[in-house]
């Protein structure tokens, strides 16, 4: 890089050209790639690239295709859906090369949304019963509750962390309220609508009719 001229020397004289600048661009290379990001839906989403030429242009991608207007260092995806879940890039080019960051995966998780409640049962004692609750969302957990607390697993329940609760043999201790706590990885923990097992006693004959003699 620098300025150039050319002097001519003749028999008679000798003479220079005019001044000629040359400029060695440095090729353009990325110094901060971009980062993977999971996030939940309606949240934001911002990718950065740096380059080491300021004069450098941008033009992001998802899954190899261009974004249209994305032409900036940095890209901010608002209000967050499922579809925007994918494989992020940034070309980046100057006057000499062009050059791809490495790159980053969005993964946009599903908020928790219960579906359908589970519905009120009535059984006679000794008879079986259960609970479903249908959820939506993303790393989905579940527990059921009687009474607002926790139940487990053992010989009557089964299931209490799952989004079906089986009740076998049930008895007058099983009946209650009975909801389902269900949580998800976007931090958001719904409570389903209350669902009432109601267990009847058998019927049972507490006394005998007694032979009776009668005078006519």
């Amino acid at each position: 890089a620098g300025i150039y001229s050319c002097k001519i020397k003749g028999l008679c004289d000798s003479t220079v050209t005019s001044f000629a600048h040359l400029t060695v661009n440095q090729l353009v290379s990325i110094t901060h790639q971009p980062d993977g990001d999971a996030r939940c839906m309606g949240d934001m989403a911002i990718f950065i690239v740096k380059a080491s030429n300021e004069n450098a242009s941008y033009q992001w991608q998802k899954d190899g295709i261009d974004l249209p207007g994305s032409t900036s260092s940095l890209l901010t995806i608002d209000d967050l859906q499922l579809s925007d879940s994918g494989i992020y890039q940034c070309i980046v080019k100057d006057s000499c090369n062009t050059v791809y960051s490495n790159t980053a995966a969005l993964t946009v998780n599903k908020r928790t949304e219960i579906i359908s409640q589970p519905v009120s049962d009535t059984v006679c004692d000794g008879q079986s019963s259960g609970f479903t609750v249908n959820a939506q969302g993303s790393s989905l957990s579940f527990q059921w509750l009687r009474d607002g607390q926790p139940i487990s697993n053992g010989s009557i329940y089964s299931g209490t962390t799952s989004a079906t609760l089986h009740i076998t043999d049930a008895t007058i201790s099983e009946a209650g309220v009975y909801q389902c706590k269900v949580s998800g990885i976007c931090d958001d923990t719904l409570r389903t609508a209350p669902a009432i097992l109601k267990v009847n006693t058998l019927t049972a004959i507490n006394q005998h009719p007694v032979e009776q003699q009668v005078c006519l």
